[in-house]
């Protein structure tokens, strides 16, 4: 067979599959009805015009990316960010993204430590941006009770006597932060994608820009396993309902064992693996000023 003649060809893709985020956590992907592929050519350029038209699938690649990479990285803290007006130009994000990532290049060399981020922009009501993310190996941080108690300096009450911190480089090169340690990673994971949504429409924002940053290098989620046949074990864990499928997170132990599929499904049955509820409430948000 040529290969024109093989891309012509329609196969059809999987029921399920299954990507694995970190040490024991797995994504189920199930798709209820055979898919057929006639060659890549016309869906990719389809898809491509699709994005031009409208934010919508834009966001939704933004959330799936966010949560993935919170999922598969580890995090120590979640932030809030606003610019200072004095220090900075709150209404020009990408500016601002620009000085950020060299500023964290700079701190690395200057601190040894390994700063890594996601961020998640969002608007105040009059067209100001303001950031929330996850960040690991933060240097420079002091308590805002320490800030108050011993530096004098006017903190919020509700930022006192519940353990968030400052970053204090960040403080003084662009503006207020205040950073609350991650006591529940996996919820705070399904948490921050929440902060890409519609508004940003409105925004003016275009496709594929301002809807999140992050560090380069971060890991990502990696395929497992697919499996071509039903099986009910695998589509009990997909909670998640969409047009074309259902996806599902699944808490896995000893999934060093678990080589492909059928020895995934052996790990559900007989370890004790559990369910992930994507819209699980996280109660740790960092508060706002």
């Amino acid at each position: 067979m040529t290969l024109q003649e093989y891309t012509a060809s329609a196969f059809v893709g999987p029921s399920f599959n299954i990507y694995q985020y970190n040490q024991q956590l797995y994504k189920i992907v199930h798709f209820p009805r055979p898919r057929q592929f006639l060659g890549a050519s016309e869906s990719v350029d389809r898809s491509r015009k699709d994005n031009d038209k409208k934010l919508d699938p834009a966001i939704s690649r933004a959330r799936k990316t966010i949560t993935e990479l919170a999922l598969c990285n580890p995090w120590d803290w979640f932030g809030t960010f606003t610019l200072d007006k004095e220090k900075y130009d709150r209404y020009d994000l990408e500016k601002f993204h620009k000085d950020f990532a060299q500023w964290i290049r700079d701190q690395r060399k200057k601190t040894g430590h390994a700063i890594r981020y996601v961020l998640v922009p969002e608007l105040h009501k009059d067209g100001a941006w303001h950031l929330h993310g996850l960040l690991y190996d933060v240097p420079d941080l002091l308590s805002f009770d320490y800030l108050r108690a011993e530096l004098h300096r006017a903190v919020p009450d509700k930022l006192v006597g519940k353990d968030f911190f400052c970053w204090m480089g960040f403080d003084a090169k662009f503006g207020f932060c205040s950073l609350g340690r991650i006591h529940d990673p996996i919820g705070v994971s399904f948490y921050i994608s929440k902060y890409v949504s519609k508004s940003m429409e409105a925004s003016g924002v275009e496709v594929g820009k301002h809807l999140y940053y992050c560090s380069r290098g971060l890991y990502r989620s990696v395929l497992h396993s697919q499996l071509f046949e039903p099986s009910s074990e695998l589509a009990a864990f997909c909670t998640q309902k969409y047009e074309f499928c259902s996806t599902g997170f699944v808490d896995c132990p000893d999934p060093d064992k678990w080589l492909d599929a059928l020895e995934f499904i052996d790990g559900l049955k007989y370890n004790g693996s559990s369910c992930l509820l994507s819209d699980a409430p996280y109660l740790e948000a960092v508060p706002e000023l």
